[in-house]
């Protein structure tokens, strides 16, 4: 099972990356909740991920929107960014059993 650490002590890291990669896609607020003396090197890497601190605070500010709900708790959702670029992610939601 992938999800060792799911439960009272958290998500797995892979699970963090997707929340904060879902946060960022939907331009909210980017806040920390956690005991910065205690984090480990992985969430703090998360955290400072510069490509995605760079979609959540792009200029330009648009809304993401779904590009296609495959199914089975999958989807893609997309970015219109500044400079005619475009930011897609493809999540998948729910845990392995």
């Amino acid at each position: 099972m992938e999800a060792e650490n799911v439960g009272l002590n958290g998500c797995t890291d892979q699970q963090y990356l997707q929340h904060f990669a879902m946060w960022s896609f939907l331009g909210s607020p980017l806040i920390m909740g956690a005991d910065l003396r205690k984090i480990d090197k992985t969430n703090k890497d998360i955290l400072l991920n510069k490509g995605l601190i760079a979609i959540n605070q792009d200029e330009e500010y648009r809304p993401a929107f779904l590009v296609d709900n495959m199914g089975d708790k999958r989807y893609i959702l997309a970015k219109l960014l500044s400079g005619n670029r475009i930011a897609l992610a493809f999540f998948k939601s729910g845990i392995r059993k």
